[in-house]
């Protein structure tokens, strides 16, 4: 007996198999017209962008066909070895990868079996922005749609795949942070200029200048989240600046030198200073009340150097 199951087979970099079976996104009633089971195993829809089980690290593609032991599915969809793939291919590989690591990470004692996997720095980081474009999306429509639970975690498990990535992934991260940063600055670019178009129309057909307390506070909402997205594309800048440096320029270090000598300074003779040249104040002056013709001057403090210390 077979039963229509929606699942793929492909190889990993490492050469192993794998199998996976995609979740039922939704049923829709097309197999025919007179069909009236909107759950008929034909009429499911499923989800290409996940798996509910997956085994995998098998040795051989038919190993990988042989360890489902649920209802015949009918078919799998198989992918080609990945020596033979192409760039996009490659690409729906690494998909495919990292969605069996999402399973493997979400529940691995029941709907995975296979070696343990972890998911990619540059696929969590992938995530993390594409949630965070679609947060401050919201709130430049005027929306109140809030992720920050899921966003800050996400961005606590870039953190944590940081501290142990090679040069290559964080070279890989660092071009993920220009595209971040980069996404951002055209949503926030497109974002104004449909604004200012809005404003002169505003203008030209409405009667009222004044809007009213529902418009106004949403007009506040939407200004607050064109300076939020300012300041995270202003902060990006910093972080990936910081961080390329931190990969990959080791500072220079000091060149050695040695101590310099003391040398011994000679005193000079002592003197007798010749008296002041002192003019009298008044007529009535005594010898001990003179006063100098012309006072000296201080040390010059330049202040250009203070402009010159560390903040």
């Amino acid at each position: 007996m077979s039963f229509n199951h929606a699942n793929t087979v492909w190889q990993s970099p490492d050469g192993t198999w794998n199998r996976g079976f995609h979740p039922v996104d939704y049923y829709e009633c097309g197999m025919s017209d007179d069909c009236d089971d909107e759950t008929h195993e034909w009429c499911a829809v499923f989800d290409d962008d996940s798996f509910e089980w997956v085994s995998g690290g098998h040795r051989t593609v038919d190993e990988a066909y042989a360890s489902w032991d649920g209802a015949n599915p009918g078919s799998a969809e198989q992918r080609a070895p990945y020596a033979k793939q192409d760039e996009a291919g490659r690409r729906d590989i690494e998909r495919l990868e990292d969605m069996a690591a999402r399973l493997c990470e979400r529940n691995p004692q029941w709907s995975y079996r296979g070696p343990r996997r972890q998911r990619t720095l540059a696929a969590v980081a992938a995530q993390r922005n594409e949630v965070e474009s679609a947060q401050f999306g919201y709130r430049l429509g005027g929306y109140a749609n809030d992720v920050t639970e899921e966003l800050k975690a996400l961005n606590d498990r870039v953190v944590e795949r940081l501290t142990s990535a090679t040069d290559d992934e964080k070279r890989a991260y660092l071009d993920l942070q220009r595209d971040r940063r980069d996404g951002l600055q055209k949503m926030l670019d497109e974002h104004l200029d449909r604004r200012r178009k809005q404003i002169v129309r505003d203008r030209r057909y409405t009667f009222s200048s004044y809007p009213s307390p529902e418009s106004a506070g949403r007009l506040a909402a939407v200004s607050k989240a064109e300076d939020d997205v300012a300041k995270r594309i202003a902060a990006i800048d910093r972080t990936r600046a910081r961080q390329r440096q931190e990969f990959f320029e080791q500072p220079t270090p000091k060149p050695a030198t040695a101590p310099a000598k003391k040398t011994a300074v000679k005193k000079a003779p002592a003197t007798t200073p010749a008296p002041a040249n002192r003019g009298k104040t008044t007529a009535a002056s005594t010898p001990g009340s003179f006063a100098p013709k012309a006072l000296g001057e201080g040390d010059v403090v330049l202040i250009d150097d203070l402009w010159d210390a560390p903040n």
